[in-house]
């Protein structure tokens, strides 16, 4: 999937992939992608029948969560193995009140990063290998590899706290979701400012959706302006924030008072928000930005390891891209090496990286421009 995290086109260029991107519809009047579709991951293996695997990530940053039950079939019946980046899913599945997680639809490896959503530390995360078309000793070799040979017991002591937590207290998720549910029948009546995919029935574009993520979106404001404003106003700290909404991310260890600070503070930005003219709008560019499939010249491996120079915004359109170029959060890549650079592109990130910490690069080169591959 083209929304795919920063890591999975790493190991794209460790190993040498050719990869091919799904690039899923943006729900209307939004920045937002909707679901991947069973019928894009059928065309495309049809299209590439070359094809060894799939990867998606759902749910999305965004709590956008595909149809991974029918696209396993899908996958399966050419034996091609589902890999699954559901980091922001552990807890999906473990409940009637959520939708189910990608290990309940059949998916072969699944990644879940606990911490997100669970009560557990940073960097505690699970694979669950499923079936068997993936072999499970080449998953510990793998893992023998990457992972560094003195793990951390305190990290792994988080994850078996959390298992069993979750184990001895199911009820922690029902009292999570009624909260949620608490909290949407507060902010019901707003007029301003909108919870966006809260209500039912959910776009066409969206195949479910996760409710424990909270999208804010106030029309002819920001996501910035909305974020910096609970910020200062009412001393809440979202996730995140973009030129079209922002993000507030809820988990296990939220309590009914916290949801209920956040609709009392929704409740007066709607008022406030109502009354002012505020016009904080950042470079409307997250759909052009992702809205489109990289086009590939050279594998990203070649051009990570070719010579390189450094050009201006200006020169660089219609180069080769030797470096990656992400905003973070949510860390997915906006060119990858191997990317002919065109001059709509340029121009968006020239835009952006003069805003202070937005952009990140590979060699950290974005103030004076891009890493190209050079040719000479």
């Amino acid at each position: 999937s083209r929304g795919s995290h920063k890591s999975v086109y790493h190991a794209i260029e460790l190993f040498g992939l050719i990869p091919h991107f799904i690039l899923p519809s943006f729900i209307p009047d939004s920045t937002i992608f909707g679901s991947i579709t069973p019928n894009q991951v059928e065309q495309l293996l049809r299209q590439y029948p070359n094809i060894r695997a799939v990867f998606l990530t759902s749910p999305s940053y965004e709590g956008i969560i595909s149809d991974i039950a029918q696209i396993a079939k899908i996958c399966h019946a050419k034996n091609i193995p589902l890999l699954v980046d559901e980091a922001h899913g552990a807890h999906l599945g473990l409940s009637d009140g959520f939708p189910a997680g990608a290990v309940h639809c059949d998916a072969d490896l699944v990644v879940q990063s606990l911490h997100k959503t669970l009560p557990s530390l940073t960097q505690t995360a699970i694979l669950h290998c499923c079936g068997n078309r993936i072999d499970s000793a080449q998953i510990r070799h793998a893992l023998s590899i990457f992972q560094s040979s003195s793990p951390s017991y305190l990290l792994m002591a988080s994850i078996d706290g959390c298992v069993t937590l979750l184990h001895q207290h199911p009820e922690l998720f029902k009292y999570w979701r009624d909260n949620l549910r608490i909290f949407d029948d507060s902010i019901s009546n707003l007029y301003h400012v909108q919870a966006l995919m809260r209500t039912t029935p959910l776009p066409q574009e969206v195949f479910a959706y996760d409710p424990g993520k909270i999208l804010i979106h106030a029309p002819g404001y920001s996501g910035s302006a909305v974020m910096e404003l609970l910020r200062k106003e009412f001393s809440i700290e979202l996730e995140m924030a973009t030129s079209h909404y922002a993000l507030a991310m809820t988990g296990l260890g939220d309590t009914r008072k916290s949801l209920s600070q956040l609709a009392e503070a929704l409740i007066k930005l709607d008022a406030i928000l109502a009354q002012q003219e505020i016009c904080d709008w950042e470079f409307e560019s997250e759909s052009e930005i992702y809205g489109f499939l990289p086009s590939l010249s050279i594998a990203p491996e070649t051009a990570v390891h070719s010579p390189r120079r450094l050009l201006s915004w200006e020169q660089c359109p219609g180069h080769i891209a030797a470096e990656y170029v992400w905003a973070y959060p949510p860390g997915i890549p906006i060119l990858i090496p191997g990317e002919t650079i065109d001059t709509g592109l340029a121009r968006i990130l020239a835009h952006i990286s003069a805003i202070p910490g937005r952009l990140h690069s590979t060699f950290n080169g974005l103030s004076k421009g891009i890493y190209v591959v050079s040719t000479k």
